[in-house]
């Protein structure tokens, strides 16, 4: 092969994977809440693939780092090739806490907070004619997916005030994808919406045992599908070298994430079609 035929060949490559790409267009909503006695702006990122739509809509919870954030991006895409719109919440950012996966008690108290950060999203959407308000769904990373296993498994007066406030406007939260979750719940806890678990079975950070439980308890045979992947550490969808961050193991696993995103699609598709 000579060198201009080796040139056009490597051209070739970048410009399908440009023409394959799933298109969307950002916008910004911003939403005002009160955190800490001060009302603050709720900063979320919407888009949408090409298309008038109206869209099924799955709302973004990340976790608790940009550096650990690297696999959403891929995530959004994957979403926006099925035909969903993503809203991003950016539930730490918005409240200027930066990095936080080395304070556990910030860490906790940003579960419950953006466990209702969804709630305030997803009413948010209500007015918008490009939005199927009763097709929503909820996909987590790390920190973001204990927010979700947070809400969709606790009969709290927040969560419930919550769900009612968006059934008066016409929206419904259908189901939920927990990408490496914690877990951490006492005793039986049944999960009151249909929950996908996705956990590596190396993970020393979010151990994927305490997911196990909570999806073999009796009482969420109906509810919860958990899927967990021999080999695979925390952040196993995110791309880069294996490091140790903040004590914890992280490598990426090509098998794992690609795994996962079939998966959620399968799981996401009998209830936001």
């Amino acid at each position: 092969m000579n060198i201009i035929s080796r040139l056009a060949r490597a051209l070739t490559v970048p410009l399908a994977c440009i023409a394959a790409a799933p298109f969307a267009r950002a916008e910004s909503i911003n939403i005002p809440v009160d955190w800490q006695g001060q009302q603050i702006t709720l900063n979320t990122e919407f888009e949408k693939p090409l298309g008038s739509g109206p869209f099924a809509v799955v709302i973004l919870l990340p976790g608790c780092s940009a550096e650990l954030d690297i696999g959403l991006r891929a995530w959004i895409n994957e979403l926006h090739s099925w035909g969903y719109a993503t809203l991003r919440v950016n539930s730490t950012a918005s409240r200027n806490l930066g990095n936080i996966c080395g304070s556990l008690s910030m860490m906790k108290t940003m579960i419950a907070v953006s466990a209702r950060d969804v709630f305030r999203a997803a009413y948010a959407l209500s007015g918008r004619r490009d939005v199927k308000r009763d097709k929503i769904a909820v996909l987590g990373r790390s920190l973001g997916s204990n927010s979700l296993v947070w809400y969709v498994s606790r009969n709290l007066q927040p969560v419930n005030q919550g769900q009612q406030m968006l059934e008066a406007a016409g929206v419904k939260l259908q189901a939920a994808v927990a990408v490496t979750p914690n877990c951490e719940n006492p005793g039986r806890v049944p999960v009151e919406m249909p929950l996908l678990i996705l956990a590596g079975a190396l993970d020393d950070w979010n151990v994927a045992s305490r997911c196990a439980d909570l999806a073999a308890a009796p009482e969420n045979a109906a509810t919860v599908k958990i899927k967990i992947y021999p080999g695979a550490y925390h952040g196993y969808d995110r791309t880069g070298r294996p490091t140790v961050y903040f004590g914890h193991h992280v490598e990426y696993n090509a098998a794992a994430t690609l795994d996962s995103y079939a998966q959620a699609r399968a799981f996401l598709a009998p209830y936001l079609r």
